[in-house]
């Protein structure tokens, strides 16, 4: 009932917008191995479904090498018959000392290229998207790698990058990324370290607190949210380990609370835990999404080509049902 009100969201948002725009509906895959056995193509065909983002390979620093590593295994049959955007997540520390952004860049379409070749699915990709929570000392060699990285595209291919609520709220401090689109990651907000925080994934409140009324951004913004739920454990006042899969036994634990301490040692979900590990359940409200993106209209952000929801699994298919995100691509 819930993911029905995201429909009514999600409608309401494009009928309202200041500028009213087409919204392709999209999902975030950021699997290295794609669930098996999967209901998901299916799930995209059912729904027309006709692009995706897909995570093909982090880069990160190794010594003195910035090297790919997390090579994503390729669902060709998910990606054969529909176009792609392809994210790679780099790390902060790759710009911090390595100034030859040049040839990194180079490296990053090399490796693109032979991934996807290999794969024959070059044809399918229309755009590139770079995911980097840049800082203040890292944003001009990062900067400059997007801007080598866009000269050596071709033209059939674009590119975006992520940006983070803070990046949006001090575009003077943190700089504009030179691409087309920016993809607003309106998730993973709170400190996730925090025991006591009440939601890490999504708060309205930190929200508002980065988009003022009335803001804009000089680029358009595609809109990511999160259509996901975890359990964190923490022992000793520590994070100790995010638990994704949806698990009969924890929800039995949890009953109606949204966290608990566990009173024995036990397996839980795959995972041996210990008696007195905190146990906490965090999911989005859909009301809170429902006046985020009401929120999120007041402002003067232009609206990019996408409506994300981070992200695509066979779980993502039983809380977002076929025939609502059939009315929400047709409205």
């Amino acid at each position: 009932m819930r993911w029905i009100t995201l429909l009514v969201v999600c409608i309401f948002w494009t009928a309202c917008s200041n500028e009213p725009t087409e919204v392709t509906l999209s999902f975030y895959h950021w699997k290295s191995i794609p669930d098996k056995p999967s209901d998901v193509v299916a799930y995209l065909d059912q729904v027309d479904n006709e692009h995706i983002h897909y995570r093909i390979f982090d880069l990160v620093q190794q010594g003195e090498e910035i090297v790919p590593v997390a090579d994503a295994a390729l669902d060709t049959v998910l990606l054969q018959n529909r176009t792609f955007t392809a994210c790679i997540f780099i790390t902060n520390a790759c710009f911090k000392s390595n100034r030859q952004v040049e040839e990194l860049a180079r490296k990053t379409w090399f490796k693109i290229q032979d991934k996807l070749s290999k794969a024959a699915l070059l044809e399918q990709c229309i755009e590139i998207q770079i995911d980097c929570d840049w800082t203040a000392g890292t944003r001009s060699a990062y900067f400059e790698y997007l801007t080598a990285l866009k000269n050596i595209l071709p033209d059939s291919i674009a590119i975006t990058a992520t940006i983070r609520l803070h990046q949006v709220r001090y575009p003077a401090e943190t700089g504009i990324p030179p691409v087309e689109r920016g993809a607003l990651m309106c998730y993973n907000m709170g400190d996730i370290q925090d025991m006591d925080e009440i939601n890490s994934i999504f708060s309205l409140d930190i929200l508002k607190t980065y988009l003022l009324d009335n803001m804009s951004y000089p680029i358009p913004l595609d809109i990511a949210l999160p259509a996901f739920d975890w359990y964190l454990v923490y022992r000793d006042n520590k994070l100790f380990k995010i638990i994704h899969k949806p698990e009969d036994k924890l929800t039995a634990l949890l009953q109606d609370q949204s966290s608990f301490i566990l009173d024995a040692d036990q397996y839980v979900a795959g995972h041996y835990l210990y008696r007195g590990d905190y146990i906490k359940f965090e999911e989005v409200q859909v009301q809170d999404l429902q006046v985020a993106l009401e929120y999120i209209n007041k402002t003067k952000l232009k609206t990019g080509k996408y409506l994300l929801f981070y992200h695509l699994n066979n779980e993502l298919t039983t809380k977002l049902p076929n025939e609502i995100i059939q009315q929400l691509v047709h409205p």
